[in-house]
């Protein structure tokens, strides 16, 4: 099973001077057992930069304020930015958050800590891999403008791109399938 461990992130995509979508994950600091959040198309999501430290986060963030930032974090984690008083000063273009629990998905939904106007998407923990991906796509193609005039990057996120598309084709073609399935089984009861 691949997990958010699993993300290598390919630095050809530091070169995009406009900007970045990060994942701040760390369950290293939780109390109790935590959840393996599967991201099964991981080796796809190369343009994604990884932190498993909040200050780390935020220095690049920080370090970075020419770029449009878009950020996916859990839920526990933006309780801990948001109490976290330097935190104010970081420009974030959206916030898509993943929850663990059904409690916490309400209470995100109800969020009105920092960032609340920056909030994207808000979405349970098992539909990580599924938003990366979709979310990857634009970025990638985004990605592919800035290099129109170097060749092998441009050719590069535009596969990049195209191999994302591909993973979400297969994914619903397997629900699709699985739909297909369910109406023959229920026309055959008839």
């Amino acid at each position: 099973m691949n997990t958010v461990e699993d993300i290598e992130y390919d630095t050809n995509y530091s070169l995009v001077d406009t900007h970045w979508l990060l994942l701040y994950d760390d369950h290293r600091d939780q109390t109790g057992p935590s959840i393996a959040v599967e991201v099964a198309h991981a080796h796809l999501l190369k343009f994604i930069r990884t932190y498993h430290t909040l200050p780390d986060c935020q220095q690049h963030i920080r370090n970075n304020r020419q770029k449009t930032i878009k950020l996916f974090i859990t839920n526990n984690k933006l309780v801990d930015w948001d109490n976290n008083a330097d935190a104010s000063d970081l420009d974030l273009k959206k916030l898509y958050i993943y929850c663990n629990t059904a409690r916490s998905f309400a209470d995100m939904k109800r969020w009105n800590g920092c960032y609340q106007d920056k909030i994207e998407d808000v979405f349970m923990y098992d539909e990580l891999n599924y938003r990366l991906v979709y979310v990857g796509i634009n970025h990638a193609n985004e990605a592919s403008k800035i290099f129109e005039t170097n060749a092998g990057l441009y050719r590069k996120c535009l596969e990049d791109a195209r191999r994302l598309c591909d993973a979400l084709s297969d994914k619903f073609q397997k629900k699709k399938d699985m739909i297909d399935i369910k109406l023959s089984e229920q026309s055959t009861q008839q």
